[in-house]
């Protein structure tokens, strides 16, 4: 509407009907025509965005579930993440004591690397001394077989 008929719309709105001149009827049909149409500028707004609205309604819908998704998805990783870290200080708990055990059994190895290393030289002492004797004396001396037993009282 024009500025010039908005200044002029509260005089003619003040004056009753019969004081009123073709000009105030006009600026009250300019009123009308002014008010119809931002009444269906306003009406065709709200049928637009009632569409959008329902967009974005399903959109919404959509974004939920997909978040829902996703947070399911991320619990799942963080009991799995739980687990595998609960895995792994199981193991290296295990470590830990498997390493001790070698620390507390290794005196136990070295003592008996010692005994095997006496016996060895022990046995190789052995060897190079009554067993070659042994050996030399039983290959020089055949054994005979024991002679015929006469017979008892002959």
């Amino acid at each position: 509407m024009e500025a010039s008929l908005l200044k002029a719309i509260p005089s003619v709105c003040s004056k009753s009907k019969e004081d009123r001149g073709s000009f105030d009827d006009v600026v009250l049909q300019e009123l009308g025509k002014a008010l119809t149409s931002k009444l269906t500028a306003l009406s065709d707004a709200i049928a637009a965005e009632t569409s959008a609205s329902v967009e974005r309604a399903t959109d919404l819908q959509a974004g939920e579930s997909d978040t829902n998704a996703k947070k399911e998805a991320q619990q799942q990783a963080h009991d799995v993440l739980t687990a595998a870290m609960k895995e792994q200080s199981d193991r290296e708990a295990a470590l830990t004591a498997a390493k001790q055990a070698v620390e507390n059994f290794q005196p136990q190895v070295d003592t008996m690397t010692k005994m095997v290393e006496k016996a060895r030289a022990a046995a190789a002492k052995f060897e190079s001394g009554p067993l070659a004797s042994f050996i030399t004396y039983k290959t020089r001396v055949a054994v005979e077989p024991p002679a015929e037993a006469a017979p008892a009282g002959a």
